[in-house]
């Protein structure tokens, strides 16, 4: 599997919640946790992500730079 590195600047009192939940054993450690948060983000999202790019190409089609 093909990954991706990036640094992430999270809220301090959402980066403690984070850490809990690691010590206390629902994800192996902070990485998993986050890549299962932005997993489940991406699929509870994915029709109003959808409808946008639909939004914008039909905007484009209207309005397009030519």
């Amino acid at each position: 599997m093909l990954e991706f590195s990036t640094t992430v600047k999270l809220p301090v009192q959402l980066a403690k919640m984070a850490e809990e939940y690691v010590q206390e054993g629902w994800s192996v450690d902070m990485n998993s946790l986050i890549v299962e948060a932005l997993r489940r983000y991406m699929e509870t999202h994915q029709a109003q992500i959808l409808e946008r790019f639909i939004e914008e190409d039909v905007e484009w089609g209207l309005n397009g730079d030519e």
